[in-house]
């Protein structure tokens, strides 16, 4: 079923975006979810976010922060530019520059455990420099939470 749904959810499909935030809401999180300051997401490039028409990833973490009682801030921000991923070998992909996700400006991560959210984790490469960024500046700890795996 992931085979389906991962295409349906990255080509703007708002019939399996419904069903997929349905589950989120009512799927068991792991113990150390609760143990997170703040719950924020990997987040799409905003040309990405106006041609799909929502941001999924966003939405789940909303779900997961009240699911946890933690408060969903929104800490880091993508390149318009950045290239889509999904096109990209897995090569390609581990080579995304760090400077494609930075921190927004008004982000106060200093000292926090953050729960970081994305919909897919495919290498890891956008978790990465997502959570390097959160640590430079000075998250004490990044937990992450994936909707799927791509294999």
């Amino acid at each position: 079923m992931g085979m389906l749904l991962v295409p349906g959810i990255k080509s703007g499909e708002k019939g399996w975006r419904r069903a997929l935030l349905k589950r989120v809401s009512s799927a068991e999180l792991p113990e150390w979810a609760g143990d997170a300051d703040l719950v924020t997401s990997v987040p799409p490039s905003p040309w990405h976010r106006l041609l799909r028409g929502f941001d999924l990833t966003e939405e789940a973490a909303r779900l997961i922060s009240k699911k946890i009682a933690r408060p969903y801030t929104k800490t880091m921000s993508r390149t318009w530019l950045s290239k889509r991923q999904a096109k990209q070998t897995e090569s390609q992909r581990r080579k995304m520059p760090q400077k494609n996700m930075y921190l927004r400006s008004n982000a106060d991560v200093s000292g926090k455990t953050i729960l970081l959210v994305d919909d897919v984790w495919t290498t890891g490469t956008t978790l990465l420099r997502c959570a390097k960024a959160l640590l430079k500046a000075g998250a004490s700890a990044v937990r992450v939470i994936s909707l799927f795996r791509a294999v």
